[in-house]
């Protein structure tokens, strides 16, 4: 598995604090867990229970034998899907964040999960899924790895399958605030420095934000073979997200209108 810079960061995080990781607020840093991890894995249901009825309403019925998450960190949204479908894969990067993972669904008594430690590059899966999932995920992993990404996903998703991706689209950062994010990656010390300023941990690693453009995104559902899209815009504070839902299949728009007009595509 080839070594980049972003998951040397995200192996660090899963090491020092894995569950602020997954969600930014300091009531989930390890001092502050124990009255807060009932909350952080609601969370998780709530929103795997919103995505599946979302998709069921735009596609029908979902098969309901395999799931894969992408980034699954410690299992927030892997419980509630092997909850729901008979076999669940949950991919990350990070050893100790699958460490985690792993007790979590022992605790809950899930033994359908297989835990991957994987960038997902081709030829770590071959099998496909009834249900392709990532959230959060894909906006911390540089644009041009994240597309090949996003493609390996889209790969991995099953003849009429669903795939949900969220991808950042833009932040609405101050200038001030982008000269900060600049100089914390790019000069020598910087990240050191912002985080004394912060009060956090000397070695505390960046966190990338990285935008997707929208029409790229599309692109690749539309010749991948995803033809049927429901398509959610998000603000998440300074942060513009687009969440998708795609049915693998179906009729292309061209084949539909053709279709209508008594001929074949």
């Amino acid at each position: 598995m080839t070594t980049f810079s972003t998951d040397k960061a995200w192996k660090q995080w899963g090491a020092q604090e894995p569950y602020f990781a997954v969600l930014s607020d300091d009531k989930f840093r390890g001092d502050r867990l124990d009255g807060n991890l009932e909350e952080f894995f609601a969370s998780g249901e709530r929103y795997i229970a919103g995505r599946l009825a979302l998709a069921e309403w735009a596609f029908g019925a979902l098969k309901t034998e395999s799931a894969l998450d992408f980034g699954c960190g410690v299992a927030r949204l892997v419980i509630p899907l092997a909850q729901r479908f008979k076999a669940v894969t949950g991919v990350d990067v990070s050893p100790a964040m699958l460490r985690e993972a792993k007790a979590n669904l022992a605790k809950r008594g899930l033994s359908n999960v297989a835990l991957i430690e994987s960038d997902i590059r081709p030829g770590h899966l071959d099998q496909t899924y009834d249900f392709v999932h990532s959230y959060i995920v894909l906006q911390h992993i540089p644009v041009k790895r994240g597309m090949e990404i996003i493609q390996d996903l889209l790969r991995l998703t099953a003849p009429d399958g669903v795939v949900s991706l969220q991808v950042t689209l833009s932040r609405f950062d101050s200038l001030p605030r982008k000269a900060a994010y600049w100089a914390r990656r790019k000069l020598p010390g910087g990240a050191f420095l912002a985080n004394l300023m912060r009060g956090r941990r000397w070695d505390e690693p960046e966190v990338q934000m990285n935008e997707y453009d929208f029409a790229q995104v599309a692109t690749t559902l539309s010749a991948a073979g995803f033809h049927q899209a429901v398509v959610d815009f998000e603000a998440q504070g300074r942060l513009a997200s687009v969440n998708l839902l795609a049915r693998r299949g179906g009729h292309s728009p061209d084949a539909t209108a053709a279709a209508d007009n008594g001929r074949q595509p």
